[in-house]
């Protein structure tokens, strides 16, 4: 990220298949990176407004920040990266639960269940059970309308991967490779970065197409309605430009969190590779498009669009049952919030937040404590 102060989004915990698939190894390396803040706390408790205010302060100081939004509710926070600084700050909770690899030396705590009334919560026990079961009985249904999804993709995949001609494909992406990423003396290997670049969330299929537009002044589009040939070829440039010694964001497809990625972000040459689908919408203009037909047997690809395109359709409808399942999912759980919020004492909250940032910006190694 630049010196200019740009504020880029992405995941890093995703509803799938598998049910939630956390990334959040990938927030903070211990042997690396500075400090890492781990912010432990219920529902309500200011978790994410406590990041949303880093992430705003830091942009008004000129500081690059990533904005990690949560899965189930992508208006909330649930971690920011401020790598100039070697500062990282995130939700450790479940179902993303993170804890210290060296406690206080280069992670620490930060309680924000100080704030609240046990008492109060105590009182509300009843509601607090009924909440929690509701949400979580809603995200197993979300869970199994994506199991169904992803085995229909799947069996897209499998339809047509044995039929792309990998050869050509290998030879147009060392030749993509040589185009436009410069050679460097003597590099280093590149950084490799881990991302999901979308989510199925209560607001529908949400894609950061700004993050693209900001990292990326061209961005290539693969069309790819399989996803086949467009993850194959992402892979091949992507690993070709971290020996190259470029840095690289590879976002995973939420559908298939084990398979290829389905993005490719190259930030140091502003240079963005995406599969584009239907499924996708059509959230950015490309600098060029590449059509994954080329890779494969026309013949092939017109024997199967029949069968592949009912399948589409029943992802789709699928998908959109999964985002009902995650909108009262996410209702359940601002009633739990409420529950919280009311027996949160704000006042203490917010005195600690502007000392918080306060002593966060105000020395390398932010504040001691938390």
């Amino acid at each position: 990220m630049s010196n200019t102060g740009i504020q880029t989004d992405f995941f890093l915990g995703a509803n799938t298949p598998r049910g939630f698939v956390s990334l959040f190894d990938e927030l903070h390396d211990p042997y690396r990176d500075h400090r890492l803040y781990i912010i432990k706390g219920g529902p309500g408790c200011g978790k994410s407004t406590l990041m949303k205010r880093v992430a705003a302060e830091a942009l008004s100081r000129g500081v690059s920040a990533e904005r990690i939004h949560c899965g189930s509710d992508p208006d909330s926070l649930d971690g920011v990266l401020l790598p100039k600084m070697g500062v990282s700050i995130c939700d450790g909770t479940a179902p993303h639960v993170v804890e210290p690899t060296f406690p206080g030396a280069t992670e620490v705590l930060v309680d924000l269940g100080r704030f609240w009334n046990t008492d109060r919560l105590m009182a509300r026990v009843a509601d607090v059970r009924r909440y929690t079961l509701e949400c979580a009985i809603y995200q197993r249904r979300c869970t199994r309308l994506l199991q169904a999804a992803g085995a229909l993709n799947e069996n897209i995949r499998r339809a047509v991967a044995p039929h792309l001609n990998e050869e050509k494909l290998y030879g147009y992406a060392l030749r993509f490779c040589q185009r436009e990423l410069p050679k460097q003396k003597n590099p280093a290997p590149g950084r490799k970065l881990t991302r999901y670049l979308s989510g199925v969330t209560p607001k529908g299929r949400v894609f950061f197409s700004g993050t693209v537009q900001t990292l990326a002044d061209r961005v290539v589009a693969v069309a790819d309605e399989t996803g086949v040939a467009a993850g194959a070829l992402i892979e091949q440039i992507g690993a070709r430009a971290l020996a190259m010694g470029y840095d690289a964001v590879f976002c995973r497809c939420p559908l298939a969190p084990d398979g290829e990625s389905e993005h490719l972000i190259l930030p140091q040459v502003s240079l963005a590779v995406v599969t584009q689908k239907r499924l996708h919408g059509d959230a950015i203009a490309p600098w060029r498009t590449i059509h994954a037909r080329r890779f494969f047997s026309d013949d092939l690809l017109s024997q199967t669009r029949a069968r592949r395109a009912f399948d589409q359709k029943l992802i789709r409808s699928l998908l959109q049952e999964a985002v009902a399942q995650q909108r009262q999912a996410k209702a359940s759980h601002d009633k739990l919030e409420q529950v919280y919020g009311d027996a949160m004492d704000f006042d203490a909250l917010e005195a600690f937040a502007a000392d918080f940032c306060r002593r966060l910006f105000a020395s390398p190694r932010g504040p001691g404590r938390g």
